[in-house]
């Protein structure tokens, strides 16, 4: 029997970022960007810290705030993993709010690595 397990989500549609571009420039798209990688890892942070504390209501707060930045920047896999967190904690799923949170650094991690490479190809 075949493996019936989606396909993993791109860590970063660049389309997304190439339609924001067509319509607000690359000067924006940079600020945009850059404001993301400015803001994130307090946001995860916040995100994980609640997640140890048990507080599912930050947590729900920091993970909706981390997954909608996500979500505008075409960061597919950091946007389910976030929106994951948000929904177990909404829904009284402690232990599952907790993996995904806990989850969070790494996936921001390698959406900055994605989103460095992008602006790379931006040059100046």
């Amino acid at each position: 029997m075949a493996d019936q397990t989606p396909p993993p989500l791109p860590r970063l549609d660049r389309s997304v970022l190439d339609g924001h571009r067509e319509v607000l420039g690359d000067e924006t798209v940079r600020d945009v960007i850059a404001r993301f990688l400015d803001t994130a890892p307090a946001t995860a942070m916040a995100a994980a810290e609640a997640a140890a504390a048990g507080d599912l209501v930050i947590l729900a707060k920091q993970a909706h705030k981390l997954a909608g930045g996500a979500l505008t920047l075409g960061l597919a896999a950091l946007n389910d993993i976030a929106r994951r967190a948000e929904h177990e904690a909404k829904t009284g799923a402690p232990a599952e709010a907790i993996a995904a949170a806990t989850a969070l650094p790494d996936a921001l991690d390698a959406a900055r690595r994605e989103l460095q490479d992008y602006l790379t190809g931006l040059g100046r």
